[in-house]
């Protein structure tokens, strides 16, 4: 029998009078995991422009993907976007991997290779599909927007619109937030140990003060405390998804 792990006692009370995902929509999911556990990592190491690593990343994403395509790409006849979507796919790890193969510039890939969570995410949002990883992918996009909105300002150089925008995408971050801290975790079925549940559990904790201190500060209209706050929540959100990344087999790769 399986147990999971739930971060609060609400969620407790919601997972019992839930119905759990079909066998079919289960075994997505599993496979969802090994795919992301290799595309993670080759979306970190392309961010961080590691020429080494990138290669040797992306070899793991185009052995894992035609597995999964090849399983699933016929998976929901019923949605016509469906096929679209893992054309779509198909296309963007091809561009990815010609970037990756040129070397001339691993922030492109990294940006094509974005493309592919975003495209999961609408692909499983739409067909009703719970999996833990796409609650980070929704909490991603507006905490890019407000680090790179606060990024290098002063309380003299943030405009009224930089706080127009960030007042506007705080809602959804907290939406976000508040959506990973009461989602089902099962650390069996991504792979964490005890340590690593527990590291996971502590980083979410730490965001979801940050995106606290964010809200007080936006209240308080403390420009300083905005653009720290605003800065803040990138760090422990990286550190986060990346657990979810396979980097054990990329180091011992030769």
């Amino acid at each position: 029998m399986k147990i999971r792990i739930l971060f609060t006692t609400a969620v407790l009370m919601t997972a019992l009078l839930t119905p759990g995902p079909t066998q079919a929509q289960s075994d997505f999911i599993k496979d969802s995991v090994v795919f992301d556990r290799a595309y993670i990592a080759v979306l970190a190491v392309t961010n961080k422009e590691d020429t080494a690593l990138s290669p040797k990343a992306m070899v793991f994403l185009k052995q894992d993907w035609p597995v999964f395509k090849a399983k699933y790409q016929g998976h929901k006849p019923d949605d016509p976007q469906w096929a679209k979507d893992f054309a779509h796919l198909d296309e963007l790890i091809a561009e990815a991997d010609r970037l990756v193969t040129e070397g001339r510039n691993l922030l492109e890939a990294h940006e094509v290779l974005e493309g592919v969570r975003y495209t999961f995410l609408d692909l499983r949002r739409r067909n009703n599909i719970e999996y833990f990883i796409d609650h980070l992918t929704e909490f991603h996009h507006h905490m890019e927007e407000i680090a790179l909105t606060a990024k290098g300002k002063t309380p003299q150089t943030l405009s009224a619109a930089d706080l127009e925008k960030i007042n506007k995408l705080y809602l959804p971050l907290k939406k976000s937030m508040t959506a990973i801290a009461q989602a089902l975790f099962d650390p069996a079925l991504f792979g964490f140990n005890e340590p690593k549940t527990a590291k996971l559990k502590n980083l979410i904790d730490l965001e979801a003060k940050t995106v606290q201190a964010l809200e007080q500060a936006l209240a308080g209209k403390d420009l300083g405390a905005v653009i720290k706050t605003g800065q803040a929540i990138k760090p422990h959100f990286v550190e986060m998804f990346l657990l979810f990344g396979d980097f054990e087999r990329l180091r011992a790769a030769k």
